[in-house]
């Protein structure tokens, strides 16, 4: 699903998908993390103003997470550890105007390894009733951030 004859992937639907990838020496490196390499994902089938989630994970390395503006190349919101043991989760409300890249990425420098990428999409109201209220942890101007101690 990620790889057809030798090119990766580079857009994943925001409604509900799982894909598998592999961050790799042979991938660009991460203009905003020194020393990472990084996938870049266009998010498409978004919706002003739908809840959506970004899970990203696996075993082989320490996934990080990043929700980036297409257009402007700045970092609208990252996490580490927001999900299971070192696993990345971000949850964020789409905006109009913004084109959305996701990247994968990793938290120390020059690692590297399969990973899976996963987007949810709900109502916020409904994220409320899985989570028995608003999101908790950090913020953004754009986007709520699902942290966990």
């Amino acid at each position: 699903m990620l790889a057809n004859q030798g090119k990766k992937r580079t857009t994943i639907s925001a409604l509900n998908v799982t894909i598998t990838g592999n961050l790799s020496i042979e991938d660009v490196n991460n203009p905003t993390r020194n020393g990472r390499f990084k996938d870049n994902y266009t998010l498409i089938n978004v919706s002003l103003g739908q809840f959506f989630t970004l899970d990203l994970g696996y075993d082989e390395f320490d996934a990080y997470l990043q929700l980036i503006n297409a257009d402007t190349g700045n970092v609208i919101a990252s996490d580490d550890d927001g999900g299971p043991g070192i696993n990345s989760q971000l949850s964020f409300t789409a905006e109009n105007g913004i084109n959305y890249l996701v990247r994968v990425t990793s938290f120390r420098s020059g690692a590297i390894g399969q990973y899976i990428l996963s987007t949810r999409a709900c109502l916020q109201s409904q994220f409320s009733g899985l989570f028995g209220g608003a999101p908790h942890g950090g913020s953004a101007t754009r986007v709520a951030l699902n942290l966990r101690d």
